[in-house]
């Protein structure tokens, strides 16, 4: 990694640990901010726009950083990658925050050299990210996977399957799946899905809907729903066949 390329922000209550983080993650030449709580790092994230792609936020459920109803809120809506982090959490609690789309849950006694492995693997896969999406096709009047799997039809509202089955979709269903067949392979972010499907509406749509639409597709496309992916902390892809 080259220097100041990624931004690993820690919002922890625990300057003993935070320091240990720093220590073990400063041959990375990862650029570290520290935050005192939730609200200073929002502020940054509004003044300075860091690149959702390259920042990471590592943060502390703790009254005086970040209450657990605060963070559920953020992470339905976030653009940035979150690692939370904690004691004494039950397991209903920490599923909640995965389900929510938390990178991942540490404990706070986590060893180091752990937590620097799992930093350094979620960098490398965001290293392969690529910002700009395709967007749908709308003057177009089918759309096809590489491999041939699924053939959108939009006169007919319908995909058909494998050359075989035909399924009819939603307008909202048809939309989203043209989306990502047409990043086929790429990873195409939540916020990215959200702003091009609903566009000046996105800000009145809860999130959590769009989850709800690709339980929906994956059921619809039967085998071939196997490969729309849920890349944690980003968003979703289209996997087609190699």
């Amino acid at each position: 990694m080259s220097e100041n390329d990624f931004k690993l922000c820690l919002c922890l209550n625990e300057t003993e640990i935070s320091q240990k983080w720093i220590k073990t993650l400063k041959s990375e030449k990862i650029d570290i901010l520290l935050f005192r709580n939730f609200a200073e790092f929002e502020n940054f994230v509004l003044i300075s726009a860091p690149h959702p792609e390259k920042t990471l936020l590592i943060i502390q459920i703790h009254p005086q950083i970040c209450l657990y109803e605060t963070l559920l809120e953020y992470l339905a809506k976030k653009d940035i990658s979150v690692i939370v982090c904690g004691e004494n959490l039950n397991n209903s609690m920490v599923a909640e925050i995965l389900l929510k789309g938390a990178e991942d849950y540490v404990n706070l006694n986590i060893d180091p050299l752990i937590l620097r492995a799992k930093i350094i693997s979620h960098f490398k896969r965001m290293s392969g990210y690529k910002n700009q999406i395709i967007p749908f096709p709308r003057n177009k009047n089918i759309i096809s996977s590489e491999k041939r799997e699924l053939k959108i039809r939009i006169d007919k509202m319908s995909v058909l399957i494998r050359g075989k089955k035909e399924v009819i979709l939603t307008q909202k269903e048809l939309s989203i799946l043209g989306l990502l067949i047409s990043n086929e392979n790429r990873i195409v972010r939540r916020t990215d899905v959200l702003k091009n499907i609903w566009k000046d509406k996105v800000e009145n749509i809860n999130p959590q809907i769009l989850d709800k639409y690709i339980e929906i597709l994956r059921k619809k496309l039967n085998s071939v729903g196997q490969n729309i992916k849920t890349i944690y902390g980003l968003g979703y892809m289209y996997k087609g066949k190699e």
